[in-house]
């Protein structure tokens, strides 16, 4: 009966270790699901952002194309500037006028007899 009583007492001493890494093994279960959410949640937040840069990288490219036809137009304005400051051959230039207020000149009496 004794003999009976010690090998109760290892087994209970053995099923309380067991229980004891069970219950090691359950908080372990449980870290290990909440790495897990946390890892789907990564991985969730790093296709968003790879999807970012690829439109990020587009813009850039779109930016420096925009930026290339600024600068070629930028730059016909100053050639066309250049050119500007000769007026074209067919172009009178600018003369005051001396005669502005003088009364308008009236024709000789003789010449003034054509309908009568």
């Amino acid at each position: 009966m004794e003999e009976e009583l010690k090998r109760l007492q290892r087994e209970n001493q053995e099923l309380r270790e067991q229980m004891e890494e069970l219950l090691g093994l359950r908080e372990q279960n449980q870290r290990l699901r909440e790495q897990m959410e946390e890892l789907l949640g990564l991985r969730e937040q790093n296709q968003r952002l790879q999807e970012q840069v690829k439109e990020l990288l587009g813009l850039r490219e779109q930016t420096q194309r925009l930026q290339e036809q600024l600068d070629g137009a930028l730059q016909q304005i100053e050639e066309l500037k250049k050119k500007a400051k000769e007026p074209p051959a067919f172009v009178k230039a600018n003369v005051k006028k001396t005669q502005q207020n003088k009364p308008r000149k009236k024709r000789k009496p003789e010449h003034n007899k054509a309908r009568k």
